[in-house]
């Protein structure tokens, strides 16, 4: 299906996402936070995108094909800078992160009490 059409199926629902926010628009995020505002939370990893990540990844080179490096390169340039995920998705969740030296960014979101 569509992820832009997906209805959740109750608020118990907690939503894990990996790897995949980064091909969205910050339309859509918007979109997708209201739309999903009455689900329990967010588990989500994204790429991290700063220079160091991006540079960091060139030591790989060597042991990957240029599909892979073509790719990875692309969705570092795609990923989020620190809070950003979660600002885009909005506010009806308390949101943790963390960005680690192999370039995923983790995001927890927990529902706000009444919200």
């Amino acid at each position: 299906c569509n992820v832009m059409d997906f209805d959740l199926p109750d608020e118990d629902t907690v939503l894990i996402v990996n790897l995949f926010l980064h091909h969205l628009q910050d339309e859509e995020l918007i979109t997708l936070g209201k739309r999903w505002a009455s689900a329990r939370g967010w588990l989500v990893a994204e790429p991290c995108r700063n220079a160091w990540i991006a540079l960091a990844g060139t030591v790989t080179y060597p042991f990957i094909n240029h599909v892979t490096r073509y790719d990875m390169v692309a969705s570092i340039r795609a990923g989020f800078r620190s809070d950003q995920l979660s600002l885009l998705l909005g506010s009806n969740w308390s949101w943790e992160q963390s960005c680690n030296l192999f370039g995923n960014i983790r995001y927890r979101g927990v529902r706000e009490p009444g919200g």
